[in-house]
């Protein structure tokens, strides 16, 4: 933005109450420290007039960011997308982790629609649930402490002792192994394995956290053994297929080979659909 003297800045976030950060001048970020003006709610310019340096401006400048929105309830309807996209979205997020595939129809009737009567070029990207192993349903929350002993458990019964958590995947038992780190919700909250019973994994909190119902669970430095490719994954790929969206982001993506055999598919159905692979811990980079 142009300011009074006709300097070019960019705005930055500032903790202070009423207050904005700006950064002017082409020196910029080596000599932040500098070129820092802070414009306080009175007004006054911290920064001398002899370090402001314009800031050439392309006034036609082609965005290299784009910007991907998750499309939910509250932004479904054709007049919420249509605002979507004309303050910038790029790409509309179908999680199929949620919603039904009537659903996720109309979400894309709405968008096709959209593009073809506004011009606009607003992408569809498909985002597959993937394999993954969650924790239960939890009547309420369970706030653990530091030095807390829980359970994770594949029995499947009704009713579990208290601080027993249920896991999705049946093999997680055999998966894990004693000194293992346990990453519930990403990291949210860190288990130590301590011991395995039967059907049951003790293990030792290693933070303070809450645990809620089908949180993500990981093992630190492991894979589960699951299918690369969920039959529920086959299944919306075939209705991404049939509705023509853009872009299919394959979830925790572990091997080469999983890129390849959709790629084939794709091939065989003759869909122009480029697929994304998304990363989703260490141990699925390949060097």
């Amino acid at each position: 933005m142009a300011g009074p003297d006709g300097a070019h800045t960019i705005l930055l976030p500032c903790t202070g109450k009423g207050c904005s950060v700006e950064a002017s001048g082409d020196s910029w970020p080596r000599q932040a420290c500098r070129l820092f003006r802070a414009t306080c709610a009175d007004g006054i310019d911290l920064i001398p007039s002899c370090l402001r340096t314009n800031l050439p401006l392309d006034p036609d400048p082609m965005r290299q960011t784009k910007i991907i929105c998750t499309i939910g309830p509250a932004t479904a309807s054709s007049e919420m997308l249509r605002e979507l996209a004309e303050n910038g979205m790029n790409v509309a997020r179908l999680n199929m982790s949620h919603g039904s595939h009537v659903w996720h129809g109309e979400v894309i009737s709405h968008l096709k629609r959209l593009n073809q009567k506004l011009g606009m070029a607003v992408a569809i990207l498909l985002d597959t649930k993937g394999p993954e192993v969650r924790t239960g349903d939890l009547s309420r929350d369970l706030p653990l402490r530091r030095g807390d002993q829980l359970v994770l458990t594949v029995r499947r019964q009704a009713e579990l002792e208290p601080y027993t958590v249920e896991v999705s995947h049946d093999n997680f038992v055999n998966e894990v192994a004693v000194g293992d780190t346990v990453l519930i919700d990403g990291g949210m909250l860190t288990l130590k394995v301590q011991e395995i019973v039967g059907k049951d994994i003790r293990c030792r909190c290693l933070d303070d956290g809450l645990l809620s119902s089908r949180r993500h669970v990981n093992i630190r430095g492991k894979s589960a053994h699951l299918p690369s490719i969920t039959a529920k994954d086959w299944q919306d790929i075939r209705f991404g297929i049939e509705h023509g969206v853009d872009f299919i982001a394959l979830s925790f993506v572990r091997q080469a080979e999983a890129i390849t055999e959709l790629r084939r598919y794709l091939q065989c159905e003759n869909a122009a659909i480029d697929i994304l692979a998304k990363i989703e811990g260490l141990h699925q980079i390949v060097w």
